[in-house]
């Protein structure tokens, strides 16, 4: 009797532990054959997709070579750097509303089968459903790919995924893979870009005109006799030519109608700072900041509901020194200020109402700017 109970048990624990583990027998790794490319070079890719089961077979879901517009991979670029992990640009996912049944095909793929997707990079050729592009031109510098397969919301995967939310979500056993809904991800493949030694470079179709200027190499939109600084320079780095980094790297990019970006290095290649910003007030879209012991200081962003949070810590110890939350005009901000005895521990915290951004219209259109910072209730 007690054994029958002990197994019981067993059988009941046993069910539990799998019901929450999801198994996805499919594997996707991004290669490519070589690490290094020159800028502008088309950067081609591969994805290999595997069924890592040794007993049964598996279907997957895969692009027809007719489709021009709707994809299932996306790209994500992240920095190399050690100290953060930092998204730099994202390729844009194809809304559901757009997706039609027919620009896909379901493969099946016997135990331990796998099979190669063309992905490429800078590629002008935009017909080509095996294209990607990040929406900017891609400089020198070092980066990690990672692919993003994203099946949700199309018809032809119903037949094959379940999807969860979170983990202990529960999935039904009806044959069907668990899936997770926003997607699953490759490995990270490190890809390292080399400036051009040349003094004019293509990337994506667009042709920049290269201007050294001191230790630094200006990009034009325009072949100009002088230097300038204005929208027509989208590009400064001191990368010297045939190199992918430089110590202490500075890099700005001015992505007109987008953002500006902004990095400064250690010689190591890990950020001092980063800012990913816009002309319009609060302009900071994505930044983080690091002091001489590579410890974050300051963190700011704009949230999923475009509204934005800023932090800045105490270091050591990653104690909060204030905390900002910002409407999306940046007309409502609410301050929190960390007070601290002389034994670093929390004494009280201050709260203020600010209002960082004025509104002034301009040609019947509203545009918000930097405010005389001015409390407006506090306590």
């Amino acid at each position: 009797m007690k054994l029958n109970y002990l197994i019981s048990i067993f059988f009941f624990l046993s069910h539990t532990a799998y019901a929450d583990l999801k198994y996805l027998p499919l594997k996707f790794e991004l290669k490519s054959d070589k690490e290094m490319y020159k800028e502008g070079e088309i950067i081609r890719l591969k994805i290999v997709i595997s069924n890592i089961d040794n007993l049964s077979n598996y279907n997957v879901l895969v692009p027809k070579a007719n489709n021009n517009e709707l994809k299932l991979f996306y790209l994500e670029v992240y920095d190399a750097a050690k100290n953060t992990s930092l998204m730099r640009y994202q390729e844009e996912k194809t809304k559901n509303i757009n997706l039609q049944k027919g620009d896909y095909e379901i493969r099946n793929l016997r135990p331990l089968e796998s099979i190669e997707i063309p992905f490429y990079l800078n590629d002008t050729d935009t017909s080509s459903i095996f294209n990607h592009q990040i929406g900017v031109s891609l400089f020198a510098g070092i980066y990690r790919f990672r692919i993003n397969y994203q099946t949700l919301g199309i018809n032809e995967a119903s037949s094959i995924f379940h999807y969860y939310n979170h983990s202990e979500e529960e999935i039904p056993y009806d044959g069907k893979m668990a899936m997770s809904s926003s997607g699953l991800l490759s490995n990270f493949l490190q890809i390292k870009i080399k400036r051009t030694s040349d003094t004019i470079v293509n990337i994506s179709g667009k042709n920049y005109y290269i201007k050294p200027n001191g230790d630094r190499y200006l990009y034009l939109t325009e072949n100009l006799a002088q230097i300038v600084t204005d929208e027509r320079c989208v590009h400064i780095t001191n990368i010297p030519p045939d190199n992918c980094s430089a110590n202490r790297e500075y890099f700005y990019s001015y992505f007109k109608d987008l953002y500006t970006e902004y990095i400064n290095r250690f010689d190591d290649g890990d950020i001092i700072e980063y800012r990913k910003f816009r002309n319009e007030c609060p302009d900071y879209l994505y930044s983080e900041k690091f002091n001489e012991n590579k410890q974050k200081t300051f963190w700011a962003l704009q949230l999923n509901d475009k509204s934005f949070y800023k932090v800045s810590y105490i270091q050591p110890g990653d104690k909060l020194e204030q905390e900002t939350f910002c409407t999306f005009q940046g007309t409502s901000c609410k301050v929190i200020t960390y007070i601290y005895d002389k034994n670093g521990e929390l004494k009280t915290t201050k709260t203020e109402l600010i209002e960082e951004c004025m509104e002034v219209e301009i040609d019947g259109k509203k545009h918000y700017y930097k405010a005389g910072i001015e409390e407006l209730d506090g306590k």
